[in-house]
């Protein structure tokens, strides 16, 4: 029968063994290190800081200054002394005597009336004449070819195409020739600054030609065209 060896512990020869501290020893150590922190930081702004800008003070709503021109009050009107004006009496009027002396009147003498010169009577105002006016005499507009779609296309003004404008313009034309040929320049466009008015002038100049067969346009004639333009 064998005997159970114990085991021998000693309490100076034996290592330790080391204790687990509890979690609110480190907190309370974090806690400390925190608050040392604040307070250095305290400490050190308030030697080394700058010191606090003042805000300025908002303004909530803008406030309206009118300024008003004092006028001179007018003089009052001083009262003005009537003049006492003296009364003069006249002396009164003697009445008229009663024996009044007449003077002698010739008597009539009958006279033979002569006869009346020549009487001028007013001269006649005369007619006024035809008034001229200086605005040209229109012919009706009457166009063996004048452009068609795709000539609007072709002179179509650039800046009206890229932004999609329509618009219209008026032409005055005058005709050159026996041929029909025409020299145009504008006289309204709508809207304006697109070039409607130009291109207008160009595209009838080039492509119009006015009916001169049945002579009632004849050469220097002058006729008036409106043109639409539009995007199909």
């Amino acid at each position: 029968m064998t005997d159970a060896v114990h085991g021998f512990h000693s309490p100076i020869f034996d290592n330790p063994k080391l204790k687990k501290l509890p979690p609110s020893f480190y907190w309370g150590v974090l806690f400390a290190v925190l608050l040392h922190l604040v307070l250095l930081y305290c400490i050190f702004n308030q030697t080394f800081g700058m010191p606090p800008i003042l805000e300025t003070p908002k303004i909530d709503k803008p406030i309206d200054m009118t300024m008003e021109r004092i006028r001179p009050e007018p003089p009052k009107p001083t009262p003005t002394t009537a003049h006492n004006n003296p009364v003069t009496p006249h002396t009164p009027v003697t009445a008229a005597p009663d024996d009044i002396q007449t003077l002698p009147v010739d008597p009539v003498v009958n006279k033979t009336p002569t006869a009346p010169g020549p009487v001028t009577l007013p001269a006649e105002p005369t007619l006024p004449g035809p008034v001229v006016s200086n605005e040209p005499v229109y012919v009706a507009a009457r166009w063996s070819r004048f452009p068609d779609a795709d000539a609007l296309g072709a002179y179509y003004p650039p800046r009206a195409l890229n932004d999609e404008i329509e618009g219209s313009a008026t032409v005055e034309c005058t005709v050159l020739d026996a041929a029909g040929r025409v020299r145009c320049s504008a006289l309204s466009e709508i809207p304006g600054n697109y070039g409607f008015g130009k291109a207008t002038v160009n595209m009838v100049q080039d492509k119009g030609r006015v009916d001169t067969s049945k002579g009632d346009i004849k050469i220097g004639s002058v006729l008036r065209q409106t043109v639409k333009w539009s995007l199909n």
